[in-house]
């Protein structure tokens, strides 16, 4: 076959520009989710995905008892409306430190200016580079920051894939709910999405009632999961026990001491 037969390259180098406020509610809304420690077996989540998606930038992170996935719609995408058949999602894998000060980098930009706002973000898979440009700034116009990655790792789970079942599987009315019992300091995650996107967390269970997974939405732009623990809630009739103990004490009348 000649080359002019031959199938496109796939893009390997692409630009996108998204909204600086955007950028920095997903990057902290999400970052608390990735998992701690640099051991062999904490290395496939310890770090925060960047996927480049047709018209979305999606930033990912997950641990073994929450995800967190936010979503950015593009302002403009040097890819065009159309892409190569080849093409497919950008993939981005940064380390959890480069999080805090990138968004801390994208808080000191200008808040009160006429212009937009925007972050220009380019991605070089063959370099391995990303870098994030101020192009819409009062005071750093053309400020940049640069990163390194590594290839995503292949084991961190496809979590825009994820999100979509887990929200086609949410318990609909009339169906039997199920309880969600976790740790305070696992709930604590998604406090950061409520701050960032001024708007209350709508958790909601999902898939059948005897698995454990629950749907954790925020304003129009985070969405994720949590899982129940295990072994916490042994059965109906201890939660039952629990909650009959409770309706005797609230229920007592207090008599005064003579």
């Amino acid at each position: 076959m000649s080359d002019s037969m031959s199938a496109p390259e796939p893009t390997t180098k692409a630009t996108v520009k998204v909204g600086t406020t955007e950028l920095r509610q997903a990057l902290k809304a999400v970052h608390a989710h990735h998992r701690k420690g640099k051991k062999a077996d904490a290395q496939a989540q310890h770090r925060i995905r960047l996927t480049f998606a047709r018209g979305t930038l999606f930033i990912g992170a997950c641990n073994e008892q929450s995800a967190a996935l936010a979503k950015l719609t593009y302002v403009e995408d040097s890819r065009g409306d159309i892409w190569e058949p080849t093409d497919a999602p950008l993939i981005v894998d940064l380390q959890p430190r480069h999080i805090p000060l990138l968004a801390a980098w994208v808080s000191s930009k200008a808040v009160a200016s006429d212009v937009d706002q925007l972050i220009a973000i380019t991605v070089d898979i063959r370099a391995g580079e990303i870098e994030f440009e101020d192009i819409g700034g009062l005071w750093s116009e053309g400020e940049r920051v640069i990163y390194t990655f590594d290839p995503p790792h292949e084991s961190f789970p496809d979590l825009i894939d994820l999100m979509g079942k887990a929200l086609n599987q949410i318990a609909g009315a009339g169906e039997r709910h199920k309880d969600l019992v976790q740790h305070g300091d696992v709930i604590k995650l998604f406090a950061e999405a409520s701050t960032q996107y001024d708007a209350p967390l709508r958790i909601r269970a999902t898939g059948s009632a005897e698995q454990r997974g629950f749907v954790v939405q925020c304003g129009h732009g985070f969405i994720g999961t949590v899982t129940s623990r295990h072994g916490d809630d042994d059965g109906l009739k201890t939660r039952d026990r629990i909650d009959q103990s409770w309706r005797e004490a609230l229920g007592r009348k207090l008599t005064a001491v003579v």
